[in-house]
Formats: structure tokens, sequence, C-alpha cells
């Protein structure tokens, strides 16, 4: 009986991946032909109007060339890898537009992921290297170094990016324009418009406690605190001693961000009531409401598009994305034993810092007694912005019969017209220079604050890292969700940021070797 039952089980999977190539049209059969290219997709936040105008567009300029798009949902790590284990006789599909991947854990994976090839994934290093259709650059120069970067392994290249949305604090900018409030500059200037809002009858934030939103503002403050030289020790699992040691996690950046998130939401007045329970599209749906009266809410550029789905045109609300306040103890730096120095020679108090972040943002190089050193480290730190685009990954299998087909679509996304027409469709930003994009007359102010945001990056993702440390283990600068305890409105489970850098340090400790085992690293 259970051999039978593991047959009638494995005859379903089988099913289930020759067919669910249908699903997205009407169950008529597909053709696998090298002229139709099959294309599944992440349809989330981005949703499918920009895949639909990019087909339009490709097919019109190949001609006796097809496109056929699959969307789902669902469409994420654990679901690519197991259509990719289906190979080429359950799972026909020739380009993968995923939601998220551990392509390098897939590729460490060599040919056990699919029988009788030695990568599961196909070479897309001549795609990197080929001219844009054109133009007069090659992909890998016209792509942003930070994402061109990120997909090389081992020296090549098996996939590549679709979207590098910034992510940031939205805001309500009716709400703010009403009662006289300016964006803050600084985390001290942000508490202070907190107590503002609430005494003004308004609530300050909403946010999704299911999906830990806080990050895209806590690692820009993470990143200001902790440098450069810090972020990439951990990222290698380095403490600041520059051993291999849980210890990366015992970081002053990281007490002083979850001290900061306290000052943000540890009050329960702070934050929407149920905030902790929300999935996005629910605390995006309260915030768009009137007469709930929510100020903000961390979020991405996908939100504008995400919120049609619930019948609001964009720009129907005034929303608009604020670049991160910087944090206000940046001032300070803290040495190995726990002592804490002023950090720069001429800055040294909140009102200079807060000036210079202002100077900064109308466009000016310099700041009265400030010094070109400072005031260039400052700048840095005020334009880290964190994306999700790293996780939005394009790959195409190695068993593809449209292998050079699917190519030549990948090449086609990195001319301006296709970067133009995605952007006109669902308001993403391809992870290309972007500079040729047209902002329109009826552009809202949220679409240009992203353009805006994303044309002065400096990069900052969630599971980025290249160790198998961290991508073989999903750790990263939090493996715990910081406001699911400090912005709890439970008292026995509410933490202060203190408390939640101790319990992340412990959990940590605790589970090293397991992680260090589960990675395969010494």
């Amino acid at each position: 009986m259970k051999k039978l039952m593991a047959k009638l089980i494995a005859l379903s999977l089988t099913l289930i991946f020759a067919f669910g190539a249908m699903a997205g049209c009407g169950m008529e059969k597909i053709a696998d032909t090298e002229t139709n290219l099959i294309i599944e997709f992440y349809n989330a936040g981005y949703g499918r109007a920009g895949w639909d105008a990019l087909k339009i567009k490709f097919e019109e300029k190949n001609p006796g060339k097809t496109i056929t798009l699959i969307p789902n949902a669902g469409f994420i790590a654990s679901t690519v890898e197991a259509k990719l284990r289906g190979g080429p006789t359950a799972y026909n599909v020739d380009l993968m537009i995923c939601g998220n991947l551990s392509v390098f854990s897939l590729m460490d994976q060599t040919g056990s992921v699919v029988n009788g090839y030695d990568y599961a994934l196909a070479d897309l290093t001549d795609v990197y290297e080929s001219i844009v259709p054109g133009e007069s650059v090659t992909y890998k120069e016209k792509m942003i170094p930070y994402y061109e970067n990120f997909n090389k392994y081992n020296g090549k290249y098996y996939s590549t990016n679709w979207a590098s949305g910034a992510n940031g604090l939205l805001y309500r900018a009716d709400f703010f324009k009403k009662e006289g409030w300016e964006e803050p500059a600084t985390t001290d200037e942000l508490i202070e418009l907190i107590s503002d809002i609430k005494s003004k009858g308004y609530v300050p934030f909403v946010w999704p406690g299911t999906n830990g939103y806080w990050a895209y503002v806590t690692q820009v403050w993470w990143a200001q605190y902790a440098g450069e030289q810090e972020m990439a020790d951990f990222y290698e699992g380095k403490d600041r001693y520059g051993e291999d040691s849980p210890d990366c996690f015992n970081s002053p950046a990281l007490l002083e961000t979850y001290n900061t998130l306290e000052k943000c939401i540890y009050d329960t007045k702070n934050s929407y009531t149920g905030s902790i329970s929300f999935d996005q599209m629910q605390a995006q749906n309260f915030m768009w409401i009137d007469s709930n009266k929510i100020c903000m809410m961390p979020n991405g550029s996908w939100v504008e598009n995400e919120m049609a789905k619930a019948d609001y045109k964009p720009g129907e609300k005034d929303i608009r994305m604020m670049r991160t306040p910087v944090l206000s103890s940046v001032i300070y730096q803290t040495d190995l034993n726990g002592a804490k120095s002023f950090r720069f020679e001429t800055i040294r108090d909140e009102a200079t810092l807060r000036a210079v972040v202002k100077a900064i943002d109308k466009g000016e190089s310099s700041y009265t007694n400030v010094s070109a050193e400072d005031f260039s480290i400052v700048k840095n730190m005020r334009n880290y912005v964190t994306t999700t685009g790293n996780l939005l990954q394009a790959v195409v299998p190695s068993y593809s019969n449209a292998i050079p087909l699917a190519k030549e679509f990948l090449k086609f996304m990195a001319t301006d017209e296709a970067i133009q027409i995605m952007y006109n469709a669902c308001g993403a930003i391809m992870p290309f220079e972007s500079d040729n994009i047209v902002i329109g007359e009826n552009a809202t102010n949220f679409q240009k604050d992203i353009i805006n945001l994303s044309k002065k990056a400096n990069w900052l993702a969630l599971n980025s890292s290249k160790n198998r440390l961290f991508y073989m283990t999903q750790l990263d600068y939090q493996v715990l969700v910081p406001e699911v305890y400090i912005g709890s409105q439970s008292t026995a489970d509410k933490l202060t940021g203190r408390a939640f850098f101790e319990m992340q340090k412990n959990y940590i400790n605790n589970r090293w070797s397991i992680y260090k085992t589960t990675a395969g690293v010494a």
C-alpha cells in the first residue's frame, strides 16, 4: 500500500509540473519550441502589466518569435527550485522571473539539482558581455555595479535581476502639508515629529508585522553606524576583531539601531492598533483610509502599483517616499572596549548633523565650519537606500530548448526602450543606469521620489552575502524580526531595544555551530 501511494504521489507531482505551464493559458498546450519563449514570472507587487507590454514590443521587433507568459504569485525560492528539479520532462519554462532565489546555493549543488546537467542554470556570461541592442554599451557596463557584482559566481554569471526598487519610509504628504510637517533629516528629528503627530490626533505608523518591513529602514541605520568595513566583515561572519565568530552580531551598531527603533514603536500609541498581525496589503489599506490618519509606513517602490489591486489609482492618495533619516548617534563611534568617542572632528552635536543633512538634500557640496571629509562621510550615509531588487532574479534553466531566445529577451530588457516600457507600465525601475527614463507629466510624486532615490543610491540589501554561512542558512544582519518584539502590544512579549539585541545575540550564539554545519564550513 505504501509503495502504491508513493507511486501515486510521484505521478501526481509529475503531472502538476507538466501541466503547470498551462495554468495561465486556459489549459491549452504551450508550444515548446525554439521560437516560443515560455516565461513564468512573479506576479506580485509589480503585477503583470510590465511583462505584457514587454511581450508585445519584443514580438513586434522579432517577427516569427512569440512569448507565452505564465503568472505565478508564489514564484519564490522553494517553488522555483522544486520546478527546476522536475527537469525537462516535467517543466518546460525557458525563463524564470523569480520573486526570490538563492542562486549561489543552487550553483553549489552542481549536478545534483537536475539529472544529466552539470548546473541547473544556463551560463549567461555572454549576455553580460554583449552589446545592448541599439546602444553602444555592454549589458555589464549598463547594469548598476551593485547588481553586476552581486550576480557574479566564480567569475561567471548565471542570473540577472529584473527590478531595482528603492525602499524606505512611506508618508502621507497631504497630512504633512496640512500640518506643516517636513521630512525629518535625522532620527532625533523623527522622534520629535512622532510626538507632534500624536499631539495633533494622528497615528505615526502602521507596519506589517508579518512581513518584516522595518528592515527597509533599520538596515540603513545599521549601515550608517557600522561603516563599510564592519559591514563587509559582518557578511563574512567576522566580528570586530576580524575573527570568525557569532560575535559579529555583538555590534554596537545593531544595538544603536534597535534602541532607535524602540524610540519609534515601543510606545503602543505610536502604531496603528493591530499592526503586528497585518500583512502588507492590510497595513496599506488602513494607511490609505483618510479617517485612520496614519502618517508613515516602511515600504517599497511597488506600493502604488500594488494598491491598484485595491482599486486605488496611482496618485489618488498623495503618498511619498522619504529618504531614511540619518541615525543621530552616528556622531559617535564605539571602540572595541565599548567606550564612545566623537566620530567627526567638525560634527559633534545634533544641530550640526541636522544642518549638514539638510544641506546635502539641497544639493550643496559643503557646510560652514564642517570639513570636506566629514561632509563627504555624512553624504555617503545619507545616500544609503535599501532594496529588495537583489532577490528579484531572472534565470534560464540549463535544459531549456530556447536558451538563445531567452538571452535575446534579457538583452532587450536592458535597452532604454524596455526600461521605459516597464517603468510606464508598473513603476518598476530595472537594475540598469536609468538616467534616460522620461518621467511623464502625469507621474505621481511617489514615482518621482523613487527615481530620485534610485539615482543617488548607495544600495543595501538583505540576503546579499556571498558567504556560504549566510546564503545557505538565511543568516542576515537580523535573524529575528525586531518590530514583533519591540512593537508588541502584549507586555508579556514586549522587549526594549537592548533586550531584543541580547536575545538575538544569544539566539545566534546557541546556533552558530548548527549554522556552520548546515553551510558546510569549518
